[in-house]
């Protein structure tokens, strides 16, 4: 009975929308290639998606101004397969699928960064809410590498394999991978003066 029941709960999990579109660690293989996509544009909760929104609202609207709206797709596509990528290729074994935009959204942030090497941008600090010891700072863009992906690292280094962080930290480090790749190939393209780049604008 308790076979049974563990069989009919198992097929259960299989229909949830999670387990259909999201990536799993056994979807190594071309058949689940679909899945390398749509795990990109599912969420586990309205929470996940507002806050991946916002990042992506943040970022996304100030590279769309530099790039165009085709190439913005292409990164947030692309970065999503490397993070897919990432999860798969560095992750344990797991049963939880993996659902979300953050590798994609690392990609957009990582290619953000060497598009605007040189800028400064503000940043909200929170010590205390004694005046002074709150405010706004102004940081070279760079400082959002070691901010942002430093943690993945550590996470990923450091978390026991048997417990698991809950956060596909691979994804976010696949993601900033290829962004940072995209990156180092506008500079090159930029320092040897060739113009003509899908990446750059016209």
């Amino acid at each position: 009975l308790w076979k049974d029941a563990f069989g009919k709960y198992l097929k259960s999990i299989q229909r949830r929308p999670s387990s259909i579109f999201g990536l799993q660690t056994s979807d190594f293989k071309f058949s689940q290639w679909k899945k390398w996509i749509t795990y990109q544009f599912m969420h586990a909760n309205f929470m996940h998606l507002i806050g991946n929104l916002g990042i992506l609202v943040i970022f996304g609207a100030a590279l769309e101004l530099l790039i165009g709206g085709i190439p913005l797709l292409i990164i947030y596509v692309c970065s999503g397969l490397f993070g897919a990528l990432g999860f798969l290729l560095l992750s344990d074994a797991s049963t939880a699928p993996m659902i979300g935009a953050s590798g994609s959204i690392s990609g957009i942030m990582s290619y953000y960064v060497f598009r605007e090497w040189r800028k400064n941008i503000s940043f909200f600090y929170f010590i205390s809410p004694i005046k002074d010891y709150y405010g706004f700072i102004y940081l070279p863009v760079w400082t959002l590498l070691p901010l942002s992906f430093l943690p993945d690292l550590n996470a990923y280094l450091t978390t026991p394999k048997e417990l698991g962080s809950g956060v596909a930290n691979t994804a976010h480090l696949g993601g900033a991978f290829l962004g940072v790749l995209l990156g180092a190939i506008f500079i090159y393209y930029r320092s040897n003066d060739k113009s003509k780049s899908f990446l750059r604008p016209t």
